[in-house]
């Protein structure tokens, strides 16, 4: 999630909302307010279509702005869900490494990342494993 330090609060998501690639996205609505760990892919919440107190899917957007080509499956099924996840990646991540962890998140958002978002969150764990392996 984007960092909000006191002296300079909402200044990362200020500039991802003032980003023209956001304007953009908005007209498609998708809703963008942090970024993967890799700079040019957006997490972004998914208003295409009406929710439950606006608990709106998240995906991972890796385009353009100006049409849905990188737009990924339901990653998160609710900001919600996100946010269970990563308290369990945070409460874990001291005793575990963060592969052993992200499985979890399959019970944990069954409609989200333990449905579309299983490619994803996989592909997640191999690129963590890698990295833990030298």
């Amino acid at each position: 999630l984007p960092a909000s330090l006191p002296h300079r609060p909402l200044q990362e998501l200020s500039f991802i909302l003032n980003h023209e690639i956001s304007t953009q996205l908005a007209k498609l609505k998708l809703c963008p307010f942090a970024y993967d760990k890799h700079p040019n892919r957006l997490f972004v919440f998914d208003t295409r279509t009406t929710v439950a107190d606006q608990e709106y899917p998240i995906r991972i957007y890796e385009g353009n702005g100006s049409d849905l080509h990188g737009l990924s499956e339901v990653i998160f099924s609710s900001f919600s869900k996100l946010l269970e996840c990563l308290t369990y990646l945070l409460e874990e991540v001291n005793n575990r490494k963060v592969h052993e962890i992200i499985p979890r998140f399959f019970c944990i958002d069954p409609k989200g990342a333990g449905a579309s978002g299983i490619s994803y969150w996989t592909e997640v764990v191999e690129l963590e494993k890698a990295i833990d392996d030298g």
